[in-house]
């Protein structure tokens, strides 16, 4: 007999709509991009894209282009566009001006695509049930801008261990290390509109791998992006789309790649797959950064002075172990481990549950690679062990006793191998 394998062909559409402003100044442009693919296998033919901008907006004739070539001015609303391939994506950008924007009021930018099969059939808004990849229902997108918003600045540094349920970790937390920093765009009347986020990791003292993902606390949906840009400043992955309520954000879906590894250094990387967390590695290897852009649709449902504080939900998928990270808080209460014996024998928080994600703030210097945080500042245990209630300036020099020779490149020359240790274990992992 012979076996006859059917393959199935069938084109399917997505859109994506992005402003690269969350908000806008009266008679000043805004960049709008819309993205659409094929995900399917089959040929998509005559193509159209309808765009419509919000009242008190006007295209801006000449500054259209399709895939960085000049693309005709939109004609009654739409523009034609070539065929897709299955796999194959057009990206449309353009400029509007905002003839008003109020502050603090909301504009909304629609796009839709509509297309045919090569049989000349049009192609289904929802052709999930051929296509799984056609995530979207209904072929249209929206990009939101407000209005003119007060910015609010604010830093962070999150401190992962990703051993969890482990039995042991060593508490140097720089397993992973990012910095984030945060603008909140806030209404004349106090009101969540926008977050604008920039994540940039500074260490990775884990041989595990993980996806690094921010859950946010607004509500009512929107829309955002992650633009991710590797040490050169030149985008190397792009994502945008809706949210719901608490939006769980994927902004690094690859740590080892968004820090990579040095180069020959002076230790071996087949032991010790680290980078800025070993004392002998010359230099700082830089990585890649991203920067998430939200637009929330209610700003009213978000007030500002109800938003808890920093950093939020970031927290660590461990490919390795199949576990999430998260700091300790409300519903997550699963992410401590008690310290024990099984690298810095005898060290001053035997017993203790330490959270296993931390926040930090500027000023701090993480340890290098082996070393509890007890090593360089002392008065940490006594903050840990108080609760906060003593030593909030734990990692301050100016007000504690801190050790910053056994800080990453803290210029002491120390290192691990300065330690004694009693009960050390020959390897992390």
């Amino acid at each position: 007999s012979n076996e006859i394998a059917n393959t199935l062909v069938a084109p399917a559409l997505t859109v994506d709509k992005t402003a690269a402003q969350a908000d806008v100044q009266p008679g000043a442009r805004v960049d709008y991009t819309i993205t659409v693919r094929n995900v399917g296998n089959g040929r998509a033919e005559a193509v159209q894209v309808a765009d419509t901008l919000p009242a008190g907006f006007s295209f801006q004739r000449g500054t259209a282009q399709l895939n960085g070539k000049p693309l005709a001015d939109l004609a009654a609303g739409v523009w034609n566009l070539p065929p897709l391939i299955g796999g194959a994506e057009h990206v449309i950008t353009f400029q509007a001006r905002a003839d008003e924007a109020a502050a603090g009021k909301l504009y909304t930018n629609t796009a839709g695509v509509r297309a045919n099969d090569s049989r000349g059939q049009p192609i289904p808004a929802d052709n999930s049930a051929r296509v799984p990849a056609d995530t979207d229902a209904d072929d249209t997108a929206k990009a939101l801008v407000y209005g003119p918003l007060t910015w609010q600045e604010e830093s962070t540094y999150v401190a992962f261990e990703d051993l969890k349920s482990a039995g042991w970790c060593d508490w140097d937390y720089n397993d992973f290390i990012v910095k984030m920093d945060v603008s909140k765009g806030v209404t004349p009347d106090g009101n969540l509109a926008a977050l604008r986020v920039r994540y940039e990791p500074l260490a990775h003292g884990g041989a595990y791998n993980h996806r690094f993902i921010h859950q946010l606390p607004v509500y009512g949906g929107g829309v955002y992006s992650v633009n991710v840009f590797n040490a050169e400043g030149k985008l190397r992955s792009q994502a945008a789309g809706a949210f719901g309520d608490e939006p769980a954000i994927t902004i690094f879906n690859d740590t080892k790649v968004a820090l990579p590894l040095p180069v020959n250094p002076p230790f071996d990387l087949i032991k010790f797959p680290f980078s800025n967390t070993m004392q002998e590695q010359k230099g700082t290897v830089a990585g890649d950064t991203a920067q998430m852009t939200l637009v929330l649709e209610q700003a009213a449902a978000n007030p500002s002075d109800a938003l808890t504080p920093l950093p939020w939900d970031p927290y660590l998928y461990v490919y390795n172990t199949k576990q999430e990270v998260h700091l300790v808080q409300p519903g997550r209460l699963d992410n401590t481990q008690v310290v024990n014996n099984a690298y810095d024998a005898g060290n001053p928080m035997l017993g203790f549950d330490l959270p296993l994600a931390n926040v930090f703030r500027d000023g701090w210097q993480w340890p290098q690679e082996f070393l509890g945080i007890w090593r360089v500042y002392p008065a940490y245990v006594t903050f840990a062990t108080t609760d906060g209630a003593k030593a909030p300036a734990w990692w301050d020099g100016a007000q504690e006793t801190v050790n910053l020779d056994y800080a990453w490149h803290a210029g002491g020359g120390l290192n691990a191998a300065g330690v004694q240790w009693t009960d050390s274990v020959s390897s992390r992992y």
